[in-house]
């Protein structure tokens, strides 16, 4: 795909930091048995008492970015049932694992938490379930409950796992049908940094847009001298396609419920990043996972993510969500995914000009 001819957003800053968050498990569930075998700590069996969610960190997360006068992206996630799917996928562990760890979005206090967002001025995006990257029926009727209960369109997402299709412009192709101005997928679980480049991705003949995931928090566990304490997490993680595969499970990075990253060497290779962001006026998208706000079970990742934020304001950065930067490429320059779509000519170009890629 090309960039050329691809507008650079115009923002107040020397670079611009884009932060996310995808909620795929808000609720701490079957891995409080599992760490309560694997560490010998009974103390996880404490989330299973009524009251007690140590993954609900939503008031934290606010509370960080108010105190520093910035927003962010919450992307929910709305997990198909699992005798929905069919009888090979009912059978296979993992997706009853990612049934048991997941939430309905229409739920009182997911609903309520989803209208603060808005209200507050954080913006909320669609999470793509699982297989919607091949699916645009499904990927409709998720975008319409969530929107259903925000009263309003959502501009963008990013999908569960990171899964896009083969080629990723057919994912693309069906955000732009909906109605979606870009995506947040394109990116890695494993490996971080600029692997796509500074700028935005323009796929199409128009306004639509891919943010390139620079880092995921979990990835830091891969950088020299940090390191992780290894177990299996019963969380869900993203991953790119190319390490998925069409139609396969993601191959999770080996991880557990303590992770003993050492902050300082994670904090080394998150300020290279802002470095290299400062030095080429990138656009540095992060995704921190809410549950990593628990310092109880995942220390150093809330400090990390307060930290990103506060040097990238200290260096005259645009901080914020992926959807208020959108907002400000020249309307001029290209149309809008819904200009584009009332144009069956343009809505199907891709970055050549023919067909869709």
């Amino acid at each position: 795909m090309s960039n050329a001819d691809v507008p650079t957003p115009e923002f107040d800053g020397s670079f611009a930091l884009c932060l996310t968050h995808d909620v795929d498990r808000p609720y701490k569930t079957y891995q409080s048995l599992f760490y309560a075998a694997t560490d010998r700590r009974l103390s996880h069996l404490e989330s299973l008492l009524p009251g007690i969610n140590p993954y609900w960190q939503f008031e934290e997360i606010m509370a960080i970015e108010e105190r520093l006068g910035v927003r962010s992206a919450f992307y929910f996630l709305d997990a198909e049932y699992l005798l929905s799917r069919p009888v090979r996928e009912q059978v296979r562990p993992f997706y009853w694992l990612e049934r048991l760890g997941s939430y309905d979005v229409t739920a009182p206090a997911i609903a309520r938490v989803i209208r603060q967002f808005d209200d507050g001025g954080w913006e909320v995006g669609l999470h793509g379930s699982y297989g919607t990257h091949r699916n645009t029926e499904r990927l409709a009727d998720e975008k319409r409950k969530l929107e259903a209960i925000l009263g309003h369109k959502v501009q963008g997402g990013r999908q569960h796992y990171l899964r896009l299709s083969d080629p990723p412009t057919g994912t693309w192709t069906d955000y732009r049908s909906l109605g979606l101005s870009y995506d947040a997928s394109l990116g890695s679980s494993t490996e971080y940094g600029f692997r796509h480049g500074y700028e935005l991705v323009a796929p199409f003949d128009d306004r639509f847009r891919v943010f390139p995931l620079t880092l995921m928090e979990v990835a830091l566990e891969n950088a020299p001298g940090v390191g992780g304490d290894g177990g299996v997490d019963g969380g869900s993680h993203g991953d790119d396609a190319s390490r998925s595969g069409p139609g396969r499970a993601p191959q999770r990075p080996r991880r557990g419920s303590k992770r003993g990253i050492d902050v300082e060497a994670a904090w080394a290779e998150c300020e290279r990043l802002l470095d290299e962001a400062a030095a080429n006026g990138a656009v540095m998208t992060v995704l921190w996972h809410p549950r990593y706000f628990n310092t109880e079970e995942f220390p150093g990742y809330r400090e990390l993510y307060r930290r990103l934020i506060e040097r990238a304001l200290s260096r005259n950065a645009w901080v914020g969500p992926p959807g208020d930067l959108y907002a400000t490429i020249p309307s001029e320059a290209n149309p809008s995914p819904e200009e584009a779509n009332a144009n069956p000519g343009g809505a199907n170009a891709g970055p050549d000009g023919g067909g869709p890629q």
